[in-house]
């Protein structure tokens, strides 16, 4: 087995190593996102979450979070899902499916927010939803 030291005529340093490391990662990662398919929420590749959500209580991210995804414990729709005996249907107004485009349509409780809005507005929609 040879040297792997590099040689007096090579040009490489840990810095070079480094930037290789993180060029590699960052492909990595980009093809990884590209495949992902678009979120069961808004139907399409999510956007970036708005930075205002780091000011939000711990819970309260908790619960955006499980609402993006579309498996929020807080939903009839996914406690269904998971138990028979609760029934798929909103406790404010008693219509079907209680998921997350019906908290944004729901008719007792009125709101020019969308579901997309857990991205770009989760302030607003955490005192909307009173989460």
């Amino acid at each position: 087995m040879g040297d792997l030291t590099p040689g007096a005529d090579e040009d490489f340093s840990m810095q070079d190593n480094r930037r290789g490391i993180n060029a590699l990662h960052a492909a990595s990662v980009a093809q990884t996102v590209a495949a992902y398919e678009p979120n069961k929420v808004l139907h399409e590749s999510p956007p970036e979450v708005a930075a205002v959500e780091k000011e939000l209580q711990r819970e309260s991210r908790t619960f955006l979070a499980q609402l993006r995804s579309g498996y929020c414990k807080g939903l009839n729709y996914w406690r269904n899902g998971v138990s028979v005996s609760v029934d798929n249907v909103c406790p404010e107004c008693e219509q079907s499916p209680h998921d997350v485009q019906h908290l944004f349509n729901c008719p007792e409780k009125p709101t020019d927010m969308t579901p997309r809005d857990l991205w770009d507005r989760p302030r607003e929609v955490v005192q909307f939803l009173d989460a």
